[in-house]
Formats: structure tokens, sequence, C-alpha cells
């Protein structure tokens, strides 16, 4: 699996349109938005798990030049890879 790193998103953006935005580029393992326990609302980032490593650097390479309403600045990022 490969983690790929998404900061600067929308409070309002919820794990659906995550995945509607990401999934084009690969199957997505797992969409991790890091809630906040005081508030119940993400903290402004998230983590998107591809199953294969390409998926991951497809992302990153595609979203960089795409304009998705998802995300104030975009900080995107592949964190790790490694074999499960």
């Amino acid at each position: 699996m490969s983690q790929v790193f998404i900061g600067s998103i929308f409070y309002e953006v919820t794990e659906a349109q995550l995945r509607e935005a990401f999934s084009p580029y690969g199957q997505i393992k797992v969409v991790n938005l890091n809630l906040d326990p005081m508030t119940g609302k993400h903290k402004g980032f998230a983590f998107i798990w591809y199953d294969i490593p390409e998926a991951a650097q497809l992302a990153i390479e595609t979203v960089i030049f795409e304009k998705i309403e998802i995300y104030k600045n975009l900080n995107i990022a592949r964190e790790e890879i490694y074999q499960a």
C-alpha cells in the first residue's frame, strides 16, 4: 500500500468527497480524515491509502494540475510505500 497526504482541505469536505475525487487514480483502501475528538470535525488534512504505489503517484502527478473544489491551497505528498 502507498499513503498520500492531502493538506489544506476545507473543513466541510467529507470522506465520500475525497473518495470521489481521488478514486479515478486507483483503488482506495483507506481514507483517514483524523477527526478532532473535541469538535468531531477533521483537522483540514487527510491520508489516502492506495493499494498500489503507481496509483498514489498518479494521484499526486494529476491532482496538482486539476482544480478540485475540496482544498484551499493544495498540499499533497506521497508519504511512504511499504508492503503489507
